[in-house]
């Protein structure tokens, strides 16, 4: 049986661990520079009628899956595979480059948290994960996004603006299916009197069609749609 090592992080607070906890568990094959996530996914209790999980950690290359009820079973497990394989939890070998394996999270410092909310649930399809006031943690099953206010009030701006000709963040980009799941954005976008962009065809170099909008504190956000086949 090949020996797994897990990724040991630290946290200060339950908040910080129930937002890691929401999104990856990396595990790597020993002596192999390839690396396996399992994105464990959450949801609220009896939220889910079709299902009597709570808790599911998946392998989006295998399609390898377990479910949990609750917490409680996914502690267990996780004790019990790191028991049967010998896992030093205490060491992790590192490469002499970090080896990175996607975006864990974003965060964006907006100026009104309901606001942001209700457009990133109600017009991005993102849902509540998990509130640790004054911030919010929201998903849309791939990506975890964390919204919170300026942390500190002294130095924020007073009415302040995105621009993305400061330096930090240009765009949030998000992905959709095809170019009919765009285009249908697009009408949705309208119809929600949300302004947006034309739909641009980026050629066979990048392979995808992009659109931009704004989201309520003028953050430029982008969805993409790759070319069919």
């Amino acid at each position: 049986m090949a020996n797994w090592g897990f990724m040991v992080l630290e946290y200060t607070t339950f908040d910080s661990f129930l937002i890691d906890l929401c999104h990856t568990v990396t595990m790597s094959v020993e002596n192999k520079s390839t690396y396996q996530s399992y994105l464990l996914r959450m949801w609220p209790r009896d939220s889910r009628k079709d299902s009597p999980w709570q808790f599911m950690l998946e392998n989006p290359h295998s399609g390898e899956r377990h479910g949990f009820a609750g917490l409680a079973e996914l502690v267990l497990f996780l004790q019990k595979y790191v028991n049967q394989n010998q896992i030093n939890l205490k060491e992790r070998t590192m490469s002499k480059a970090i080896g990175t394996s996607g975006i864990h999270h974003i965060t964006l410092t907006v100026s009104d948290i309901k606001q942001s909310t209700d457009f990133y649930t109600q017009v991005m399809g993102f849902q509540v994960v998990v509130e640790f006031e004054p911030r919010i943690a929201l998903s849309n099953g791939s990506l975890l996004l964390v919204l919170t206010p300026p942390p500190d009030p002294a130095q924020a701006i007073a009415s302040d603006r995105f621009n993305e000709n400061r330096i930090g963040l240009d765009h949030l980009s998000l992905s959709v299916d095809n170019l009919a799941e765009l285009e249908a954005a697009a009408t949705f976008l309208e119809e929600q009197g949300v302004s947006h962009g034309e739909i641009h065809d980026l050629g066979p170099g990048f392979g995808i069609y992009v659109m931009a909008l704004r989201d309520p504190d003028n953050i430029q956000l982008e969805l993409t749609a790759p070319h069919g086949d």
